[in-house]
């Protein structure tokens, strides 16, 4: 998967996790619709307590295109 082939808003919040300093998991405040990144197999459901948000972390796929995009903004 390339990095332009997700929605813009995908990309957002793709980015969100991406850049974040935590290697682990990062929390996804209600109203943001990462689903369809799980479902592209970048990202990772966590759920906690709290069910109206939940964390994710980056799966295997998600950290080649992780470093693939910090890659190229980095060049």
């Amino acid at each position: 998967m390339e990095f332009d082939e997700l929605t813009p808003q995908e990309q957002e919040i793709f980015m969100e996790v991406a850049k974040s300093k935590i290697e682990d998991e990062v929390f996804m405040a209600d109203g943001k619709n990462y689903f369809s990144l799980v479902t592209k197999g970048l990202v990772k459901e966590i759920p906690n307590a709290n069910f109206l948000a939940a964390s994710v972390i980056l799966t295997k796929e998600g950290k080649k295109l992780r470093d693939k995009v910090l890659k190229k903004e980095n060049d």
